[in-house]
């Protein structure tokens, strides 16, 4: 697939611009909260966005999610029940803190709670889970 599409951040903000034009195609907050991190989406044209976790854990809201060239989010991640409880650990809204790696199939991140989890880049679903502290 040819992008058609590139992303940055300026002062946490996504900015979207078209590859052929070069101007900018949409510029926004998901969820109207600060921008951390954004990653193309190498087989798509949407991206991986990982949101402020301070701002999100306050609002309650998940903070890893995949967004498409006009900001819309095609997903947040879900945590599957049989993952919901680790060691006492309630994951009922888990918060992103870093992002480890992206491939054509899969998303790694770090949680606030000690996981290192692999999110399916299709759907947000959380694959596998590893208690890391």
């Amino acid at each position: 697939m040819n992008k058609e599409f590139s992303y940055t951040l300026i002062d946490n903000t996504l900015r979207v611009r078209e590859e052929n034009s070069k101007r900018v195609f949409w510029e926004g907050k998901p969820k109207d909260i600060p921008v951390e991190a954004v990653f193309s989406i190498h087989s798509s044209n949407d991206c991986i966005v990982l949101l402020n976790w301070r701002k999100a854990s306050v609002l309650s809201t998940q903070n890893l999610l995949r967004c498409n060239p006009e900001g819309q989010i095609k997903w947040e991640v879900n945590i599957p029940p049989s993952k919901n409880e680790y060691l006492g650990i309630k994951r009922d809204s888990e918060i992103y803190v870093k992002i480890k790696d992206i491939t054509e199939t899969r998303v790694e991140a770090h949680t606030f709670s000690g996981f290192l989890d692999s999110i399916d880049i299709a759907t947000g679903e959380v694959i596998n889970s590893i208690f890391t502290k």
